[in-house]
């Protein structure tokens, strides 16, 4: 702090001090000048302290104070400002009654006790200190607005209204005044008064276009339709167009449907209309749609108005991505999304239902460009690395496919569906890059936290079958699987090859079998299984026929499938 600011704070301290009476004379008694020049600095150093945040400091400074001068208001009062920052307004309050006590006439001191008494919801006697207050000072605006206010809280509504009525003689008619009154005789159940208010709006601001549809709108939430009708035609004629909305309501209320959603599309597409008007009417028709579809034509018609009015405005693209979702037109959500963009790219949810469509579409590349851009933007969303590590996957970029998902699942706070695949997609693209034990560490802790996985359970126990590992595990994975899906000609196909890997062929061949009565013979790879199957348990001949087929239904079949034909004989 430099000089000059340590002089103005000392001569500001000191007119506080003697204003507050610190020396008054007591009597014949007087203060000597050492005593003052001790007790001004005492009282300095505690302000000091105060303002900094000493707050223990400078309450053993006031005490000490106040010990020397027990008639010193200025440290009742510097202590009571402290507790109401300290949110101790027990003492704050026992402090300021002692400095009122002291120095009734000071309005500082007056002020700090009133507003102690506004925070501990004593209003009466808020009231009592802020009339005083303006008795002394009846020019200040801002003391009239309190005590409306402490008249409020205390239930003595029609005093709140009078007192504003003494601010509007010394301001004159004022929108904030009128409105104020308006909403305490709604309180007061006092219509025709709650109207005049707004009537006497009108009066003073003739070219003011908002205030006649105020006033329709609360003669129309009274049943009041008429006068509701001619309020609204005055504020047409002074080019209020957002009364159509209110109009619509009207049409509505009076069963004139068609004309309420004329008024309601004229409304839409006027840009001078604020488009958060708008929106909540749109999304009121959602629960329409769900139980008369055909309430959908209604909503592309307002939008296709309000397209007029807000085509560059990214709520209005948003709320035509929704709606186009809940028609079931991906297609048309995703332009929408994508438009959103152009506007607005801080909305997180559109990043992610954006994300969501191209990857039901398959459109990898773009859900991998797009997430990349999301991701700067929201690098802590799970949803964003997961949806680029399954589109790298489906590309066949397995390593990038691992560091994004292997980075999602770090930001998962708690496991659900989403992180479950990450570790389904995790086990694969570990195992495209034969990295066979993370990816069986992938697939167990899927098995952990889901055991009845038929994903997991089926190709987890293939690939052990192929790499001729773990093969009773694969066999109990194998197992409980068809246990589950008794009729999945797919899961009855892996089984039966476990048990083929294991040597157990009289086991294996009754469950092929069902595989093939299932629709697993018109499927090349069920059939090789089938042959082999049969092969290693004696019957050659139909072996070799089964082969045969499997190479027919897929003339692209690998070698060994070709050479088993070929050879009429198994192949390994």
């Amino acid at each position: 702090m430099n000089k000059i600011k340590v002089i103005t704070l000392i001569f500001v301290i000191i007119t506080i001090a003697s204003g507050c009476g610190i020396f008054h004379k007591k009597g014949k008694q007087t203060i000597s000048e050492v005593d003052k020049v001790a007790e001004t600095s005492l009282l300095i150093d505690a302000v000091k302290d105060k303002n900094i945040g000493n707050f223990e400091n400078a309450i053993t400074k006031l005490n000490k104070l106040i010990e020397k001068n027990p008639k010193s208001d200025v440290a009742y009062y510097q202590l009571s400002l402290i507790y109401v920052a300290m949110e101790n307004f027990n003492a704050a309050l026992e402090n300021g009654k002692k400095a009122y006590e002291l120095a009734p006439q000071n309005e500082w001191i007056i002020l700090n006790l009133t507003e102690i008494y506004e925070a501990t919801k004593q209003y009466s006697l808020a009231i009592k200190l802020r009339e005083e207050l303006i008795a002394k000072n009846p020019q200040n605006i801002e003391y009239y607005y309190y005590l409306a206010e402490e008249y409020r809280m205390s239930g003595r509504l029609e005093d709140a209204i009078n007192t504003y009525s003494k601010v509007e003689k010394q301001m004159g008619v004022s929108e904030e005044l009128s409105l104020e009154k308006h909403r305490l005789w709604r309180m007061l159940k006092k219509p025709e008064n709650a109207a005049a208010e707004i009537q006497k709006l009108i009066d003073a601001f003739p070219a003011e276009n908002r205030y006649p549809l105020i006033l329709g709108d609360y003669y129309l939430k009274n049943s009041q339709f008429d006068k509701a009708k001619t309020q609204f035609n005055k504020a047409l004629t002074l080019d209020n167009m957002a009364t159509y909305m209110s109009l619509a309501e009207y049409y509505k209320l009076t069963k004139d449907n068609d004309s309420s959603f004329f008024c309601l599309k004229k409304a839409f597409a006027e840009p001078d209309v604020n488009i958060d008007l708008k929106i909540p009417v749109l999304l009121s028709y959602y629960d329409l749609i769900q139980k008369h579809p055909s309430m959908m034509n209604d909503a592309n018609s307002l939008l296709d108005s309000m397209a007029i009015a807000h085509s560059d405005n990214p709520k209005y693209w948003s709320v035509k991505a929704d709606f186009a979702l809940l028609d079931n037109q991906p297609k048309k959500a995703k332009q929408a999304f994508v438009e959103v963009l152009k506007y607005d790219q801080s909305k997180y949810i559109i990043w992610e239902e954006l994300l969501k469509i191209w990857a039901n579409e398959e459109q990898f590349d773009s859900v991998i460009i797009y997430s990349n851009k999301a991701i700067e933007l929201f690098p802590s969303q799970p949803f964003l690395f997961y949806v680029r590590g399954v589109a790298s996957y489906m590309k066949a970029d397995y390593n990038n496919a691992i560091q994004s998902l292997e980075m999602g699942k770090g930001l998962v706070l708690e496991p659900n569906g989403m992180y479950l695949e990450m570790f389904i997609y995790l086990g694969e693209s570990y195992h495209k890059l034969n990295n066979n034990d993370r990816s069986d560490a992938a697939f167990e802790k899927v098995l952990e936290m889901d055991p009845k996985n038929s994903y997991v359970l089926n190709n987890y126990s293939y690939y052990l079958s192929l790499r001729n590992v773990k093969l009773d595990k694969a066999e109990k994975m194998a197992k409980k699987l068809t246990d589950l899906y008794s009729s999945d000609a797919n899961y009855l196909d892996t089984y039966a090859w476990v048990l083929f890997k294991l040597q157990k062929y009289t086991e294996a061949l009754p469950i092929i079998e069902k595989a093939i009565k299932l629709g697993g013979d018109k499927k090349a790879d069920v059939m090789e299984h089938y042959g082999d199957i049969l092969w290693k348990s004696g019957n050659t001949d139909n072996a070799v026929e089964v082969w045969k087929k499997a190479l027919i239904l897929n003339p692209h079949s690998g070698e060994i499938l070709r050479k088993k034909v070929f050879f009429k004989g198994y192949v390994e």
